[in-house]
């Protein structure tokens, strides 16, 4: 029996997720995020993708992303294909990087959307990494309040969409996820 097809719509918001095959690092340095964080940009450019929050940890990833033209699995297996040929040639693997397929769940709710602005910012903090989500460089949340790593400038032109303009949209997102600590 088949896996189920995806729904792939254009203009859908969809929260992705990849763990790392036997629960082992899918990032073992800085060096493995950056270059995850390029092919996370070229699969943004090359499929006109819109990020609204992204976190790279140990074990896995989350994205936020709107997909224009509803090509969710195309650019997924752009994006996990380039960089599992990369991370092992980079540590001399061989075999599967990731555990199975990504997840993706279709987010159709402002409430769901702002839900998954607040797991992914937390995330690191749950699993942690760290005390609070704007220590964590690696992810979406951290660039919003100054702690930069990687920039993908639609995180924040979506931001403004969901929260507001300016400090005032920083100001209530932090909030809002600081009222899951």
């Amino acid at each position: 029996m088949g896996r189920p097809v995806r729904i792939q719509q254009p203009g859908a918001i969809y929260h992705v997720t990849a763990q790392a095959n036997r629960s082992e690092a899918l990032f073992l340095d800085s060096t493995d995020r950056r270059m995850f964080f390029l092919f996370v940009c070229r699969t943004v450019d090359h499929h006109d993708w819109h990020v609204h929050a992204w976190c790279a940890l140990t074990t896995h990833y989350h994205l936020l992303i709107t997909t224009p033209r509803g090509d969710l699995a195309a650019g997924m297996h752009r994006l996990q294909s380039r960089y599992a040929h990369w991370f092992n040639h980079e540590h001399a693997e061989l075999g599967h990087l990731f555990r199975r397929r990504y997840g993706a769940r279709h987010v159709q709710t402002e409430e769901h959307l702002r839900w998954c602005y607040r797991y992914i910012a937390l995330n690191p903090v749950k699993a942690g990494l760290c005390e609070r989500p704007e220590q964590w460089r690696w992810s979406s949340f951290a660039w919003l309040f100054g702690r930069p790593a990687m920039e993908l400038p639609s995180a924040e032109r979506h931001l403004f969409r969901h929260f507001g303009q300016g400090e005032a949209g920083r100001a209530r997102l932090r909030r809002y996820v600081e009222t899951g600590l």
